[in-house]
């Protein structure tokens, strides 16, 4: 931890009151009274495909990938900051959280209004310049839901506030290349609801995010906390989602999704994702959406490869039938699934995946 003169200031004074009001306040730890003062941050990487993070594919032109490579960290230090910003009133709950690694990096601070749901945002530069970003939004009463804002081009920050039980974050962003891109997470105390913040390596001007889908539970909602057409199976999860435009897969390793636009016509919905573990074969999971009314599923793995696993689950809201296959190898450029074959009213049907 980073010697802090603010935080010495804090202590001494915590200290002098203590002493000067020792028969009230005698049980006072000032160590502790500084230690609650710090968030846990969860941290999630992405990278558009195009290339591959923490060996992690996913298979398809404008396909994205979210790594579930997530630390609990309850020693993210926040440098504590004089500043003239705005005052926060009792009933706001906040999290701070830092747009990068290291100290010298802008800290922004989620506000939470619990009575009226409303959020907002404040910022803190390297240099220690506090600014007051305003309203991201409201979350209401009566249900789950997610808002967020794009609060800076330069770097790229977007901001918002989502369901503490949302397991993974699928956002979606338009106006350019970001490159990888990282989330933070954090709790704000006493309410059903918690802070992310995504930064990017790149931040072209245009940049903004623009929808976002959370998964959690073998379920996928939408930002206004609309179920998708989804379905758990395992520890994977299928969706579709329509009015985003993609068709995703959710794993342990992550989130992986396919823009439905470059689906090939006769095609059904499908994303691929592979992960490689050094000294293991390469792990694939191929997920599609058939007709809900497909029946006699069958998958053939490519030769080499070995199938580990092939189920099927209605989606909610009967929009289709998911379909994931887990494959171990080949290690080679082939596609690990060679054909999926099914019945529609009796009528053989089949897709075979391109190179």
């Amino acid at each position: 931890m980073s010697h802090d003169v603010f935080e010495d200031e804090l202590r001494a004074r915590l200290l002098g009151a203590t002493e000067a009001e020792a028969p009230a306040f005698h049980d006072i730890d000032t160590a502790e009274v500084l230690g609650t003062g710090r968030r846990i941050v969860r941290r999630r990487r992405m990278a558009a495909v195009g290339g591959t993070l923490a060996a992690v594919t996913v298979l398809g032109a404008g396909s994205w990938a979210v790594l579930d490579g997530t630390t609990n960290r309850a020693a993210d230090e926040i440098p504590a900051t004089r500043s003239s910003g705005p005052q926060v009133a009792p009933d706001v709950v906040s999290v701070s959280l830092p747009a990068g690694d290291g100290g010298a990096v802008p800290v922004y601070t989620v506000h939470l209004e619990r009575r009226t749901g409303r959020v907002t945002v404040a910022s803190v530069s390297a240099a220690g310049t506090a600014t007051d970003l305003g309203d991201v939004g409201r979350v209401p009463a009566d249900r789950p839901s997610a808002v967020y804002a794009t609060v800076s081009h330069d770097p790229f920050v977007a901001v918002g506030v989502v369901p503490a039980d949302a397991e993974q974050l699928m956002p979606r962003f338009t106006g350019g290349d970001l490159g990888g891109v990282s989330t933070e997470e954090g709790a704000l105390p006493t309410t059903t609801w918690k802070a992310f913040l995504v930064h990017s390596e790149k931040s072209p001007a245009d940049a903004d995010l623009t929808g976002l889908d959370w998964a959690g539970g073998g379920r996928v909602f939408d930002e206004g906390g609309r179920q998708l057409p989804s379905a758990g199976l395992g520890d994977r999860t299928v969706y579709l989602d329509t009015a985003g435009g993609e068709v995703g897969v959710v794993t342990a390793d992550g989130s992986a999704r396919s823009p439905l636009s470059s689906t090939p016509a006769g095609d059904p919905p499908h994303v691929t994702t592979a992960v490689k573990q050094d000294g293991r074969p390469t792990v694939t999971t191929t997920a599609l959406v058939l007709p809900i009314d497909a029946q006699d599923v069958l998958v053939e793995a490519a030769p080499g490869a070995t199938l580990r696993s092939s189920d099927t689950a209605p989606l909610f809201d009967g929009a289709g039938l998911a379909v994931v296959a887990v494959v171990e190898g080949p290690d080679s450029a082939v596609p690990a699934v060679a054909r999926v074959r099914w019945t529609v009213d009796g009528a053989a049907r089949d897709w075979t995946p391109s190179g």
